[in-house]
């Protein structure tokens, strides 16, 4: 071989290891991932047990009655921050808060409880690590709260009560020790968990920290924008929202009075409807400074209530249901000074709707 193929040989040699040297060194960090990092190792699921009576008994099958409802963490072998949000039916389920046990009531379990709430047909409950990173978990199905929940039927109890699946609601952190970016694992209903971990930024509820019951009044509009009013009215629906998701609802009394238990401080969507309300939206701000001995009481909202046919027309239709109550079939709806009966009174008022749009003023309140 002459002299210049020999060294166009070492040359490329000489290449090939610096590329072979380079694709080492930066694999190495992958290498070390692989090894000492959890990630897709492990399979959290949060799941409910049942006892009755010291007893374990099979939640697809309860009779009506009270049982010990455990909330389980399996799956994890530390943790830094977990949220679960489970929804019940408040028709079927009634939890009785006072029995509520909590894992940070044992000293040794390494986790403070941040506290919990039930609100709208939630029951809530944040956790986190009294260590500085994680606090390693001693057992691999970990009860972490134990709350008396009474059937009013036989049932399977999953269709009653249920773990949010929404990341933002429920979920887990763990440090994985592998020098990477801490992760939240979905809670999972499947068997195949594997490589099924995503990077979240999720924030422990604010209910955690800081909640006000919300009290307030729904009255009878006596103009298309909702600022004149008379009395309050029965029967109406007021839904408080955030990032799409229903927070909590409250169904006014007989004065048109509601209570909406439990709002983190936050901007919320209020949505208040009935079955002859022209629906209104209108913005609640609930914040610390604001409230009195943990309650907000915010000013009246007035609602038109006579579109019967909720067709967002005040029209014949309606006149025909209002001219009914007028002879004598009383309707709630149609008496809008709310002096029990239905008269010309009343009508004068529904004159000021009929033939026009409603258009409420916009309202934060």
């Amino acid at each position: 071989m002459d002299t210049k193929a020999k060294s166009g040989s070492n040359a490329l040699i000489g290449i090939l290891v610096f590329v072979a040297a380079v694709l080492i060194m930066f694999s190495i960090p992958f290498v070390t991932y692989a090894q000492t990092g959890t990630l897709g190792q492990e399979s959290p699921e949060i799941y409910c047990t049942y006892e009755q009576d010291g007893e374990a008994v099979d939640g697809n099958n309860l009779t009506a009655g009270t049982y010990d409802v455990n909330f389980v963490l399996s799956g994890m072998s530390n943790l830094s921050v977990l949220e679960i949000t489970a929804a019940y039916d408040e028709a079927q389920v009634t939890i009785d808060p006072s029995s509520l046990s909590l894992i940070s009531d044992d000293a040794d379990a390494g986790l403070d409880s941040m506290g919990y709430i039930l609100s709208g047909g939630n029951i809530v409950f944040g956790f986190v690590s009294t260590n500085e990173a994680c606090s390693p978990l001693n057992e691999d199905e970990l009860i972490i709260a134990t709350v008396k929940m009474t059937f009013a039927t036989d049932c399977d109890a999953a269709d009653y009560i249920t773990a949010s699946q929404n990341p933002n609601l429920t979920f887990a952190q763990a440090d994985y020790g592998d020098g990477y970016d801490d992760e939240y694992a979905l809670v999972n209903t499947d068997d195949d968990y594997s490589g099924n971990l995503y990077l979240m930024s999720c924030d422990i509820t604010p209910a955690m920290f800081n909640t006000f019951d919300v009290n307030g009044q729904i009255k009878i509009a006596t103009d298309v924008t909702g600022t004149n009013t008379t009395v309050g009215i029965v029967g109406i629906t007021v839904k408080v929202e955030k990032d799409g998701e229903i927070v909590a609802t409250a169904v006014t009394d007989e004065k048109g009075y509601y209570t909406l238990p439990a709002i983190p401080e936050g901007e919320y969507t209020m949505t208040i409807t009935g079955s002859s309300t022209v629906d209104r939206t209108v913005t609640l701000e609930v914040s610390a400074d604001k409230a009195i001995d943990g309650a907000l009481n915010v000013d009246s909202v007035g609602i038109a209530i006579c579109d019967y046919n909720r067709d967002n027309l005040i029209n014949t239709i309606d006149y025909s249901v209002f001219g009914a109550a007028l002879s004598g079939a009383y309707n709630v709806y149609c008496d809008f000074n709310g002096d029990s009966n239905v008269n010309t009174l009343d009508y004068g008022v529904f004159g000021a709707f009929y033939g026009k749009n409603i258009v409420y003023e916009d309202l934060t309140l």
